[in-house]
């Protein structure tokens, strides 16, 4: 394949996917001390320090809105770095591009299902990236009362498989082994 259309179907995946973007697969991306941390700071994205001393940008990012990043003029080096397993096989051909997409719905449709029923249970997890709840269902399952829980007794073990669904499409289709390496899905990219 040419450059010019692996460039254009990565352009076509990212679009339809955004899952490095919303919070879906990382928590956070480490920025480089060499970066422009000023710029980004500008442009809108939220930095914070992390306890070891790095900065790192928040995950969903504030700069991916409506499918697509509004800041990739100004986006840290990690975001352009950054090529999930699906994208390295379409762009390698031993996935077709309608196979990529159609593994991007059915996992869209995976996370709207877990989110969807965890948000029930958990209102409090709505502006959380989804990676980030599922180590903290156990803690706030302690704290349920009433009605909440209830529905999360009723409901635990059909969330408990929407959660493992969920994880195995991204450890399938989206993690790459760079991010296996560092142990990103619960910190940064």
């Amino acid at each position: 394949m040419k450059l010019e259309q692996t460039e254009a179907l990565e352009q076509r995946l990212c679009k339809a996917c955004g899952f490095c973007c919303d919070g879906t697969l990382f928590l956070h991306v480490r920025i480089r001390a060499s970066e422009p941390i000023r710029a980004y700071k500008k442009a809108g994205l939220q930095l914070m320090d992390s306890p070891e001393g790095k900065v790192t940008m928040r995950q969903p990012c504030s700069g991916f809105s409506k499918g697509s990043c509004q800041t990739y003029h100004c986006r840290p080096l990690r975001c352009g770095e950054f090529k999930c397993a699906l994208l390295n096989q379409a762009s390698e051909g031993t996935v077709t591009e309608s196979n990529a997409l159609e593994i991007i719905r059915e996992t869209k449709k995976t996370r709207s299902r877990y989110t969807a029923l965890l948000h029930q249970i958990f209102p409090e997890f709505e502006q959380r990236p989804v990676v980030s709840t599922y180590r903290q269902i156990r803690k706030a399952s302690k704290h349920l009362s009433g009605e909440a829980l209830k529905l999360f007794r009723a409901r635990k073990s059909q969330l408990k498989e929407y959660r493992e669904s969920l994880q195995e499409a991204l450890d399938l289709h989206f993690y790459d082994s760079q991010g296996k390496e560092d142990d990103d899905r619960s910190k940064s990219t």
